[in-house]
Parts: C-alpha cells; sequence; structure tokens
C-alpha cells in the first residue's frame, strides 16, 4: 500500500538475486525505522531462471508498523558477499571458499511511503486498522445445561489479522445478574508468516 494508515501493517520484501553461488560470511544489514515497529515474518531461498540462468534468490520479508503519520522513510540495507566459484556448490548457508572471486557490496534504495493519520470521522476507543477482526467464544460446558452452583468458563476471543496481539484491546464484558464472575489474565498470542502477522487475544470468565 502506498498511503497506508497509522499503525497499519506494511509487508516489505527484499530479495538479493545472485549466480552462480555466494562465499560464507554474506550478510544482510537489519532493517531499522525510526517512528515504526519492525518484525522479520519470513526468510526463504528459492530459484528462479531469469535469462536462461538460474539465479539464486535470497528473500525476506518485514512487517512494518508505522506509530505516526506523515512521511515514512524505509531505509535501503547493505549487502556484503563474494561471489563464490562457479564450481563449487550453490547454496546460501553452505559455501565453500573459492579462489576465484569478486566482492559485492549493494545497498537498495530508501523507500518513501506517506502513513495517513486517523480519519476525522473516527470517533471509536479503539483504532484497530486490521485486514480482518473476528469476535468468537467458547464455553466449557454447554450454556444451556448450566446447573445452579456449577461453574462454567467462558472464554471470548478476538483473532485479528494484520495486527501485533499488543494492539488487542481489553474487552467491555458486562456483569451477569444472577451470577458471580471471576475473570483470569487475558492471554495473548502472535505468529508471523509470510503473509504477514496474526494476533490473537483470549479472556477467560468463570461463572457461578
Amino acid at each position: 500500500s502506498e498511503t497506508p494508515w497509522v499503525q497499519q501493517e506494511l509487508i516489505y520484501t527484499t530479495r538479493i538475486y545472485y549466480y552462480p553461488a555466494l562465499n560464507r560470511g554474506a550478510e544482510l544489514s537489519p532493517l531499522d525505522i525510526p517512528n515504526a515497529i519492525v518484525t522479520q515474518i519470513a526468510e526463504t531461498n528459492y530459484e528462479k531462471k531469469i535469462n536462461n540462468k538460474n539465479y539464486i534468490v535470497y528473500e525476506v520479508k518485514y512487517a512494518i508498523f508505522p506509530q505516526s503519520s506523515g512521511l515514512l522513510t524505509i531505509p535501503g540495507q547493505l549487502f556484503q558477499g563474494s561471489l563464490a566459484d562457479p564450481r563449487r556448490p550453490r547454496s546460501f548457508f553452505d559455501f565453500g571458499r573459492g579462489s576465484n572471486e569478486s566482492l559485492v557490496r549493494l545497498r537498495n534504495e530508501n523507500k518513501e511511503v506517506t502513513i495517513q493519520p486517523r480519519p476525522a470521522e473516527f470517533t471509536g476507543r479503539d483504532w484497530l486498522p486490521a485486514r480482518s477482526i473476528k469476535l468468537r467464544e467458547e464455553w466449557s460446558e454447554n450454556p444451556n445445561g448450566i446447573t445452579v452452583g456449577q461453574p462454567v468458563t467462558r472464554s471470548i476471543i478476538i483473532d485479528a489479522d494484520g495486527l501485533q496481539a499488543s494492539q488487542l484491546p481489553p474487552l467491555d464484558i458486562p456483569a451477569l445478574m444472577g451470577a458471580q464472575t471471576y475473570p483470569d489474565d487475558p492471554e495473548t498470542n502472535e505468529q508471523s508468516s509470510i503473509k504477514g502477522v496474526l494476533s490473537s487475544r483470549t479472556e477467560k470468565i468463570a461463572i457461578i
């Protein structure tokens, strides 16, 4: 997205194409962005044919969460390595050092993205610029067969695609007439995939 919202997840990908191979010790500098939270979500290697040559592609994906509106500058990353002897096996992680090599030092260009502030018409308490949000519940027993004095646990879960777990707010759970409630500490979970960050927040309430 060229004009994302503040705190919206951006997926940023860096790819290095090399042929025939790289020596051990090749490295890519970390991605550090002021006023943004950066999480590496994937790192893969694969082959791609370009002009009848089978290039090895080293790919790193990041999830970027801008924390303020305005112009966000994603700085170029520095790659350093040396091309290996073409007679040696090609592997990003298992290189031998050959005598026929050339030093490679590259930096990709800076990328500028305009981050939009919260819309003026937004009046909610919690700003959640996710790709999707779902609210669901689970019960330890069938809620239609609860017995007086018997405890039952209700779990309310928020699932979010494109948000960090720390962005998920606490729920407003109303009091229940004729019952005592005992809430547990909330549980959060966060996972990463090539598509981005998936997170959840679970609040459990024991009801008697």
